[in-house]
């Protein structure tokens, strides 16, 4: 007669459930580990875009700068162009319309920005109102060089009208940039500045693409600081 095995139910259920419990522990490491790694490259992506925006900051400012000594500078080369106003040395009106062209297309630092953007990694920013900011920036400073674009095109039409009416090298020569070229032979008529009255539409139009230029500048200066306080923001938590 064959004997009867017992099977050890109860061993059994222990083993099964201890297996079981280790495979929902190592499930719950991974997780975990998983989000603790998700966390800690969002910190790195948060920290690096602070430091970018440091540097828009500065960018912007900068800029900000240069357009008002621009604006200046316009404004006072356009208190001197019209039929009765008084006939400025060569010098001082040569030097002021200098002044008037420092001017060059603005780019912003952004390439971390875009770097995220464009690998989609920046879903993991959990504020709503930060990543609309973000997904923005790259139009904003598409705006910014396009207008800025519009500012070099202006200068260029100025000298293109100037060049054969009066010496624009002694223009240009009024900054180093422009001292290993030669002084112009030509001495210029102040009045063929000051008495034209396209030069004062031209001038004028560049007072106005200042303004246009200055009213961005002035905008992303804000989105700026929304941006970098939502980023702190984000990293405190």
């Amino acid at each position: 007669m064959t004997e009867s095995r017992i099977i050890p139910w109860k061993r059994i259920g222990v083993e099964a459930t201890a297996i079981v419990a280790s495979i929902l522990l190592a499930f719950a490491i991974d997780a975990w580990w998983g989000e603790t790694v998700e966390q800690s490259r969002s910190k790195d992506q948060l920290t690096s875009l602070a430091i970018e925006f440091g540097e828009v900051e500065l960018h912007l400012n900068y800029y900000e700068t240069r357009l008002l000594d621009l604006r200046l500078a316009v404004s006072d080369l356009l208190s001197h162009i019209g039929p009765e106003t008084q006939v400025q040395p060569v010098d001082s009106l040569y030097a002021l319309m200098d002044r008037s062209f420092r001017a060059a297309k603005m780019e912003l630092p952004v390439a971390t920005l875009e770097a995220l953007l464009a690998s989609g990694e920046l879903s993991s920013v959990s504020n709503d109102k930060l990543n609309a900011l973000l997904a923005g920036w790259p139009a904003q400073v598409s705006k910014l060089r396009n207008q800025s674009g519009l500012l070099e095109q202006n200068r260029e039409e100025i000298i293109w009208y100037l060049h054969d009416r009066v010496p624009t090298l002694s223009i240009a020569s009024k900054t180093n940039q422009m001292s290993r070229y030669p002084e112009s032979s030509f001495v210029g008529d102040p009045e063929n500045i000051q008495r034209d009255m396209k030069v004062e539409g031209l001038f004028g139009n560049r007072g106005m693409l200042i303004e246009d230029t200055l009213d961005i500048v002035t905008r992303l200066q804000d989105r700026v600081v929304d941006t970098v306080n939502l980023i702190e923001a984000e990293l405190s938590n």
